[in-house]
């Protein structure tokens, strides 16, 4: 890491898709550093810095849920913050969308990637229909709209202290929590279920349920805001689970199997993979622009 001009912190582990998709777009640019979970990434970029004597270390986080959906964003936005001591400092910079899956269910670059596949004969993908794949993805969107509201008032809920925003079935070898019911009064037992095993509370059970049928009806319903920007408001693991089934059915196996032949097409494709997202093409730009 020492010889490395620049740093740039990412979440997850080595093997994350996160480190993977950072590799092959800044390339060279910077080192990328796996950084675990975003709670600790701060101390992890102040300790870099202190220890290398550079200002030149940086990360890039989830957007995850905002508590004001200000609207699709073709940049990264910056992540500015007080340290310690009060005083403001830039982390880095925050993904446009809630997760970095969500540029994998994203339709231009999902066909850009099984592209690839063709092209290279990578894996056989010439069962994929685009205009298939965009009415599943908008079902999966249907399926889950009434679970992201309860997920978003729940982040909201669990300011200052930290609250579990996911419930239902451990899924996957990651043993991620995703609801086979998703309609209100199902969200409404899962959440109360959470509050009853919850030490300290800064804001009750009853207002958090009036939060959430307000950010459903509000927000996350038919043509409202975070529905029409679902591709970057909702979670993109969660619409990857509620279109399993339909994976299952096309040949992709499941969302695991579906996410790794998206992201092998990345990394393997010839192209500059930034001009494949404005977002993308944003973040090498300003990590160019690193001191």
């Amino acid at each position: 890491m020492a010889k490395e001009r620049k740093i740039l912190f990412c979440e997850g582990s080595v093997q994350s898709c996160d480190i993977r998709i950072l590799k092959k777009l800044l390339k060279l640019t910077c080192q990328v550093v796996a950084g675990g979970s975003t709670r600790g990434l701060r101390k992890r970029i102040d300790l870099a810095r202190q220890i290398y004597s550079t200002e030149s270390v940086y990360a890039i986080r989830d957007r995850d849920f905002p508590e004001k959906w200000t609207g699709v964003s073709q940049k990264v936005l910056d992540w500015i913050t007080p340290d310690h001591l009060g005083k403001m400092k830039q982390w880095g910079w925050i993904w446009a969308r809630r997760e970095i899956e969500n540029y994998f269910i994203d339709p231009i670059i999902v066909q850009k990637s099984l592209d690839v596949h063709v092209q290279q004969k990578i894996a056989d993908v010439n069962h994929f229909n685009l205009e298939e794949y965009i009415s599943a993805i908008n079902s999966a969107r249907d399926s889950i709209m009434i679970y992201q509201a309860a997920r978003i008032a729940l982040t909201q809920a669990g300011k200052p202290s930290y609250l579990r925003t996911n419930f239902g079935k451990t899924r996957g070898k990651y043993n991620y929590r995703f609801p086979q019911k998703r309609d209100i009064l199902s969200c409404e037992q899962e959440m109360k279920k959470l509050f009853q095993n919850r030490n300290r509370q800064f804001i009750t059970i009853n207002e958090t349920l009036d939060n959430f049928h307000r950010i459903f009806e509000e927000e996350c319903s038919f043509g409202k805001p975070r529905y029409n920007d679902y591709l970057y408001a909702f979670s993109g693991k969660d619409i990857l689970w509620a279109m399993e089934e339909w994976f299952s059915k096309t040949g992709f196996k499941n969302n695991i199997t579906f996410q790794e032949i998206i992201l092998t097409g990345i990394e393997n494709s010839h192209e500059d993979i930034a001009t494949w997202c404005n977002e993308w093409q944003n973040l090498l730009e300003v990590v160019c622009k690193i001191d």
